[in-house]
């Protein structure tokens, strides 16, 4: 993966274009935090404001993890989505 990849595709893109795999699920948890350090700089918000912060990991059809990490928001942003829960033979 290249610096220009990052830059120019999503992360699903690359993994499954360039590496033939394809991202089919997403699991995560999205936590409340504060912004320290390089991540304040980087959003430009003051040190200590609040941040939203999505932990992910993206796995392949057999479960497989092909990328885990952290996502961080400012405390203006808005995150849509949706949860759908399976239905299982009772």
């Amino acid at each position: 993966m290249t610096p220009i990849m990052i830059r120019t595709k999503s992360i699903h893109r690359i993994l499954d274009e360039d590496f033939g795999l394809p991202v089919l699920r997403v699991e995560g948890s999205i936590r409340a935090g504060v912004a320290k350090g390089a991540i304040a700089d980087q959003l430009a918000v003051k040190r200590g404001a609040p941040v939203l912060i999505r932990d992910y990991v993206l796995l392949s059809a057999d479960r497989r993890p092909l990328v885990r990490g952290e996502s961080f928001y400012r405390e203006d942003f808005h995150i849509d989505y949706v949860v759908q829960q399976e239905l299982r033979d009772r």
